[in-house]
């Protein structure tokens, strides 16, 4: 983490030697953020979150929150009660935790979306889990709505308030465009969100290259769509960051100098930064120090603060902090643009709809354009076909580092 100010130093990496562990998000800051979410019953959250917390051994039970509040005025409070005694939601509903081994679920009246009205669905109570079941539809010849929210994760790219704030919009988008209701799901990290959608506990994840090639290896899971950025192109760019009064230059530079890198499954912030490295001779083993930390924003913030001197993250986190003091050294060859996933037993119909309603996406549309606003941006300019072929060239750089004896992306935590 960044409060701490020692760095261990760089150990060589054998075939037999995983990387540095991730490291996972603090065991309050989930459970406070939910907490905050549900406490503040002036607020309105348009669509259903589960946030799956660290929790201790004896108390792993996930916590949904269902109902109305409202994530932008909820989440810019910092104080959070305990979560005995917090107060009702504004859909009159008080949720609560539940013991081990059982549900955690809260209903309340859903908030009438801003952007397109839609008619309204049967609302059912929020479960834990995922596996939604068909259930007779009420007009004859329409697809069956499953009575329980479809599960959509996503990897622990930022921290947990810019996860809630981007994604949450494009779930709800979802469940208004679709016969079906969906619920975002918060993973502690890239580890975690490819082993739900392995295990079925959701149904559709937005995964990152490598992640998708990990998730394609585990349990035949296949990509779907991948996102357009602004310019149009299926793809996006890493950028090497340091800050902007460095005296580092170039790649060759950071010889002997301390680096930050995201998760070992990130593919912008690990696998590409670590094979550019190593295509310009700077083996792992040459920096003086490396660690992983949870987000692209934190490697961004741990290069400013000077904890590392250098770090890895996609371009557009790096060029949202170069007003801050970042300054962009090295910019990858375009990366397969991130793909949102599907799980081996997501029913096809369900796939189907996701697909239709994803491509129906047009920035150009201005009643689309006020919606899209408030999604997450990699995610705001449109969808094309994800076949499984885009993704193979990120295999490929990956048996390339493992024949220099470089284990990326260690599936062991």
């Amino acid at each position: 983490m960044l409060d701490s100010p020692h760095l261990a130093e760089a150990p060589r990496l054998h075939k037999t030697q995983p990387m540095a562990t991730p490291m996972s998000l603090p065991h309050s800051f989930p459970l406070l953020l939910l907490v905050t979410l549900l406490r503040h019953g002036d607020c309105a959250l348009s669509g259903a979150v589960k946030v799956i917390a660290p929790l201790p051994i004896s108390a792993t039970a996930p916590v949904v929150a269902s109902g109305n509040s409202d994530a932008t005025a909820t989440l810019e409070r910092s104080n959070a009660a305990p979560l005995a005694g917090h107060g009702s939601t504004a859909g009159g509903t008080t949720p609560a935790a539940t013991a081990p081994g059982a549900n955690a679920a809260s209903s309340g009246a859903r908030a009438t979306p801003r952007e397109t009205p839609a008619a309204p669905k049967p609302k059912s109570a929020t479960h834990s889990g995922n596996a939604p079941e068909a259930a007779a539809s009420a007009t004859p010849g329409t697809p069956a709505a499953p009575p329980r929210p479809i599960g959509f994760t996503v990897i622990s790219r930022y921290n947990p308030r810019t996860m809630v704030l981007g994604y949450q919009p494009i779930v709800d988008y979802l469940s208004r465009a679709t016969p079906y209701q969906f619920e975002l799901v918060l993973s502690r990290d890239y580890f975690e969100a490819v082993e739900r959608l392995c295990r079925g506990e959701v149904y559709l994840a937005s995964l990152g290259g490598m992640t998708c090639v990990r998730a394609h290896q585990e349990c035949n899971a296949e990509p779907l769509l991948r996102p357009l950025s602004p310019a149009g192109l299926p793809s996006y760019r890493s950028a090497i960051v340091v800050r902007a009064d460095s005296d580092l230059r170039r790649l060759s530079d950071l010889r002997g100098r301390s680096f930050g890198f995201t998760s070992p499954l990130s593919t912008s912030g690990a696998l590409v930064p670590i094979h550019d490295l190593h295509r310009a001779g700077v083996h792992l083993r040459e920096l003086g120090a490396y660690r992983f930390l949870d987000h692209h924003d934190s490697v961004a913030r741990a290069v400013l603060l000077g904890t590392v001197d250098a770090g890895a993250m996609k371009e557009v986190v790096a060029q949202k902090f170069l007003p801050a003091g970042l300054r962009i050294i090295h910019r990858s060859a375009p990366i397969p643009a991130v793909p949102i996933v599907a799980a081996p037993g997501c029913p096809p119909e369900v796939r189907e709809s996701v697909i239709r309603a994803l491509l129906r996406i047009d920035p150009n549309d201005p009643t689309q354009a006020r919606m899209l606003a408030e999604w997450d941006p990699e995610f705001a300019h449109g969808f094309v076909a994800a076949p499984w072929s885009a993704y193979a060239p990120l295999v490929a750089m990956e048996d390339e580092l493992r024949a220099a004896g470089l284990q990326v992306g260690q599936w062991n935590r």
